[in-house]
Order: structure tokens, then sequence, then C-alpha cells
């Protein structure tokens, strides 16, 4: 590779709350000529950036994609793309990355990474019960802590290591956040659930109470900030003696929602009050008339309530029975030190980004102005 330009990205699964953040670290780097992004949904492009619309099941239908200059150059893939299937069972997203990486490699991309996203289900979280002894989570040994159901996140590890076994030239590199914090529009992502449930409760005037259960409420979590994800991912492609492995990642701190709550309440301008455990595959729906009503009332975005909720989501996500956290330590040795966040102050954040982008109400800019016209 020469000259000062020679990283050329491929990323898979652009449009999501990892994929966004990524572009965004992209643009603020000079070196890389081109980045390719694979999306269905809008991104942000720019004179680098370019969006590609790919059949990742089809292989010869990638390669014809594929083929001429993209394939040519193509130095670092980021498989961030997802399937949709909760359980980690189905085998579509390992299916997409081998594809996309076979293919690379058949039209002789000059390829030298291929950095996939795992997270906590590499531990069984989704699985229900795991023994409190387990907890922090460990990432070492690299194949260790796995639970016995299929989950692709193995597949696609194994996959990676017998490669790199073969003589594969490219190295390989994978995080495994817990609840990732950040802007998109899709579901599965707790700023979102937050951002539309205080809302609904303001709309409401009633109090901001959890909406899980009383026990998960006190239960000790961690999160990550998606643009922390970015910062280490693009650590890790520079960094060879971290390659070749997998690594734990979160903001640095643990936390208890009962913790963080007052202050979240205090950003949407309302009291607390004991937890109160709703079914929230059956409460967002039903809330449809009132979200039109307040996006009328605020002159937001028509942003529809089923993109920025993901129902099961949620109720999974507010009622964990017991402790889940990571060891971030394995990272830290390997000379990543950007896990310094306070999970609070990253909620707000993005609660800030949703207002000003006009998807949720600015509470805190209407309280100041309706103070400053008293």
């Amino acid at each position: 590779m020469k000259g000062a330009h020679s990283k050329v990205a491929l990323v898979t699964g652009a449009s999501g709350i990892q994929g966004l953040s990524l572009l965004k670290a992209f643009s603020k780097q000079d070196d890389w000529s081109a980045i390719y992004a694979v999306a269905r949904s809008d991104i942000p492009l720019s004179s680098k950036t370019h969006k590609l619309a790919l059949d990742l099941d089809d292989k010869e239908a990638l390669r014809k994609s594929l083929e001429g200059d993209i394939g040519r150059s193509v130095t670092h893939v980021f498989h961030l793309a997802f399937s949709g299937d909760t359980t980690n069972v189905d085998q579509t997203t390992f299916v997409w990355m081998k594809n996309v990486v076979e293919i690379l490699e058949e039209l002789e991309a000059p390829l030298v990474h291929v950095y996939f996203t795992q997270g906590q289900k590499y531990y069984g979280v989704h699985m229900g019960n795991w023994d409190i002894a387990d907890v922090p989570w460990k990432d070492e040994p690299l194949t260790g802590n796995r639970h016995l159901s299929a989950n692709f996140y193995y597949a696609q590890e194994d996959w990676a290591i017998e490669r790199r076994s073969q003589g594969a030239k490219w190295t390989w590199s994978a995080l495994r956040p817990g609840a990732i914090l950040g802007y998109s529009l899709g579901s599965m992502n707790m700023v979102n659930l937050i951002a539309v449930y205080g809302t609904l409760c303001k709309e409401r005037n009633v109090a901001f109470r959890f909406p899980g259960a009383p026990q998960s409420f006190n239960c000790l979590f961690d999160s990550t900030d998606a643009d922390l994800i970015s910062e280490c991912v693009l650590w890790l492609i520079d960094t060879p003696t971290a390659q070749d492995n997998a690594y734990n990642i979160s903001n640095g701190d643990v936390f208890r929602f009962s913790q963080i709550w007052p202050g979240l309440a205090q950003w949407f301008g309302l009291k607390t009050g004991m937890p109160r455990q709703l079914p929230l595959r059956d409460f967002f729906p039903a809330q449809e008339a009132l979200w039109k009503q307040t996006q009328k009332k605020h002159s937001l975005k028509d942003t529809k309530l089923e993109k920025l909720t993901n129902p099961p989501f949620a109720d999974f996500a507010f009622n964990l029975p017991l402790d889940s956290f990571a060891d971030v330590t394995k990272l830290r040795k390997a000379g990543f030190n950007g896990q310094k966040l306070w999970t609070e102050e990253n909620y707000i954040r993005y609660l800030d980004e949703l207002a000003t982008r006009n998807i949720i109400p600015n509470y805190p800019k209407l309280r100041g102005e309706a103070k400053a016209s008293s």
C-alpha cells in the first residue's frame, strides 16, 4: 500500500448504532481514501463515503457487486450487520461475514484486517438466570466462558481463528460491549427506549418510574458509548500486538439504574417514584396516538414509534434478574485507555442529541424558556 491515503474500508450494517458512529470516526481521519458503507437506510455521505446495496446472502451477486475497483482496494472489513435474531442461534450474521471476506479474497483485495462485533450474549445473558459467581464476565481465556447453546459469535470467532491458523494474511479483532449507547433511530437502543418512555411520562404528567422489575432496578450493569467502541476499533486495527483477539469493553464504570434514574428524570423535568413493572411489549404500541400528538405539539420529526422502540428488547433490558457487567482489564492491559466515561452523563449526552435532532422535545430548553419568560 502506498501513499498517505492507503486504507479502504468496507462497513456492513453502516446505518446501525455502531455503523453510524464508525462513519463519524472515519470522517475525522485523513488516512482513509474510501469508505464503502453497506446500508439500507440513509447514512451521511461524503466525498470518501459511498453507500452500497449488497446482497450478503448471495455470493455470486456479491462477487459481481464487488468486482472492479472495490474488490481490488478494500483493506479493512468492519462487519456490523445483524440479521435480527436476538437468540444468536441463527448463523446468518456469520455467513454474511464469511461471504464478504471470501469474495474479497477471491478478488485479491489487499485485505489486512477483519473486525466483527460481539456482545455480552457471548456469556449467555440472553438465556436468563446465570451464575452470579461468573460476574464480572471474563474475556480470558479467549474462547473460554462460552455457554452450551449455538451462538453465531462463536462461529465467527472460530472461523477467524481457523483461517489465521491456515495462513490467512489478514488479522482480526472483536469487541464485546454491554448495552450500547449512541445515536441511531433503530431499535435495541437503550437511549431511544428511555427517551420515548420519558417523553410519554412527561406528556402525561406522571412520575418517571422505572418500568422494570424492582430487583433489576438495583442490579449492577455496564454500558458502552458507541463512539468509544469506534475509538477502540480504530485503535485495534493499528495495534498489531492487540490483534487476533477479542475484548470486553465498557464505559469504565458500573451503575445501578436506581443511581442514575434521578438524573434522567431531571432531564425530563419529572419526579421519580417507586419502580412499577410494565409489560412494555403492550405499553409502547398503545401509546401511538399520544406519540403522534406529541410530535404535532412540539413540531418534531415524523419518526415512527415502532422504529424507536423494540418492546421485547425493552422488557428484556429492564428486567435482567442479576448483576451483569464485564471485566475490562484485558483491554486496558493491551494498551487501550479510553474507558473513562460516566454512564449517566452518556445517557444525558444522547438525550440532548435526540432533542437537537428534533426526535424528542427539548425539555431542558423548554424549561429555560419558560423560566426566562416568567
